[in-house]
């Protein structure tokens, strides 16, 4: 396997094996703190940047090094960017040779920066390491370029410190987000369900009473088609027998 190696992935072979891990690191007082997570490299245009979704705690950071351009010498890219520049002479709508380069770029580069926003309520930190960004904020045709939800949210960064600070407390206030909107939807569920258990004994309450109010009414029409004798003598209420005589 050895054989097949390059002489620099050699080089990078043994520096990793050759690499001696510092005494304080297995100490207790090591400035190296216990982390738990991994860390995936992977390339534009793969699989891992392009067709798997890292949802949630999936993944929390996207970090692009680089705008992914084409192979500028590849024939097909060639020959890609010579038609557009024709078609473009006669059809000033169909976008240049140039325009489309640049639009294979940034298509892979929003294609991997998506990878950590899956949905509406997900977050992730994008960080994007290339001047070439800045450089391109001013230009009018940059909106075409990069995701407007991201050049929305772009923050120019230059000193590895401020970056990290940035990071941190961005972590730390989507950390606090992320629980109140826990604490409020339990809240929220915890009313509903006392609402339910309310709504169920006032209807119950409701339907007692209505079953009260119709005992009621039927003891009050059955009075009112047969009232009552008592108090009263019988010749009263009965009727005078009717005497008939025989002519």
């Amino acid at each position: 396997m050895d054989k097949t190696l390059t002489a620099a992935a050699k080089r990078v072979k043994a520096m990793f094996k050759n690499k001696t891990v510092p005494k304080a690191s297995s100490s207790e007082n090591s400035q190296y703190l216990p982390v738990k997570g991994g860390l995936l490299l992977a390339v534009c245009r793969g699989r891992a940047s392009e067709g798997i979704d890292f949802s949630d705690n999936n993944a929390r950071c996207v970090i692009t090094l680089g705008i992914p351009y084409p192979n500028v010498q590849d024939e097909e890219v060639v020959f890609k960017r010579n038609y557009n520049n024709e078609q473009n002479k006669l059809m000033p709508q169909v976008m240049n040779g140039s325009d489309w380069y640049d639009s294979q770029a940034y298509r892979a580069l929003n294609q991997a920066l998506g990878r950590c926003i899956r949905h509406k309520n997900d977050w992730g930190a994008l960080v994007i390491v290339d001047e070439r960004i800045v450089q391109n904020m001013s230009d009018k045709h940059f909106n075409n370029k990069i995701s407007l939800w991201i050049k929305q949210r772009l923050c120019v960064s230059r000193k590895y410190d401020d970056t990290m600070n940035a990071l941190e407390k961005f972590v730390e206030h989507m950390q606090k987000s992320v629980e109140i909107e826990t604490l409020e939807k339990e809240q929220k569920e915890q009313n509903q369900e006392a609402e339910k258990n309310l709504t169920q004994d006032e209807q119950k309450e409701q339907n007692q009473k209505s079953e009260k109010k119709l005992s009621e009414d039927e003891q009050r029409r059955f009075a009112f088609a047969f009232p009552s004798i008592k108090g009263k003598s019988k010749k009263n209420v009965f009727p005078p027998s009717v005497k008939y005589e025989v002519q």
